[in-house]
């Protein structure tokens, strides 16, 4: 896809653009490009300056067309930041499915796991925890790794987590022993660490289903809303 890439440097004002954002020479001004394009260019500035981007869209359905569109161009790494629901008025149930989703979108970008982010503007204007909290209060978990059970559960505590007796949604966790169960805003499905009375953690795996089979894999209790 580099191809793609290159033949914007054939027109003399992308050559312009691409040195003015080097040197950091901004703001800059591209009109008169459809969305398909404007995709287009993202793509061959972020490859030939080795940076990533930040978008901003008008609304969600305009955010979710130009993932769309950079998809093609970047094949991954390009991830859409909703923006919360308000809720102004008490209510039985408050869904946190957007928060949950702004959550992963954080934890990806504190790792540099991103090619691009796209956002419509009040989704960007609303505040959010810094990197160096998110950082704080996340706690990476993999097989091998030292950790006992009781800084686990600390560490799910300090981060937000609810305690159940059986995890059933995201932020909630549940300890049986030297087993503990979490479900952290980033992954489809429960991790599972198993300690066997052992500060090494010697397995760790994923829970989508009491029969399911499951799955070595690393996994992250990062904060939850």
């Amino acid at each position: 896809m580099q191809f793609l890439a290159d033949i914007f440097r054939e027109l003399p004002a992308y050559r312009d653009l691409e040195a003015s954002v080097k040197a950091g020479v901004l703001p800059a001004v591209v009109t008169g490009l459809s969305g398909v394009h404007k995709a287009h260019l993202i793509y061959a500035l972020c490859s030939h300056t080795g940076r990533r981007a930040l978008l901003l869209a008008a609304d969600e359905q305009e955010a979710a067309r130009m993932r769309d569109d950079l998809e093609q161009f970047f094949g991954g790494g390009v991830l859409v930041c909703p923006a919360r629901d308000l809720t102004l008025r008490p209510v039985e149930s408050v869904s946190r499915e957007f928060e949950h989703e702004r959550l992963r979108v954080m934890g990806r970008m504190a790792l540099g796991d991103y090619r691009v982010v796209v956002a419509c503007a009040d989704a960007a204007m609303q505040l959010t925890m810094p990197k160096e909290v998110y950082r704080a209060r996340s706690l990476p978990v993999e097989s091998g790794k030292m950790l006992s059970p009781e800084r686990a559960v600390d560490a799910l505590l300090a981060a937000g987590y609810v305690r159940t007796e059986q995890v059933e949604g995201m932020g909630q966790f549940a300890r049986r022993g030297g087993i503990v169960d979490f479900f952290p805003p980033q992954e489809e499905t429960p991790v599972r660490v198993e300690f066997w009375g052992m500060s090494r953690i010697p397995s760790l795996i994923s829970t989508p289903r009491p029969s399911a089979a499951p799955s070595l894999r690393k996994g992250c209790a990062s904060p939850r809303p």
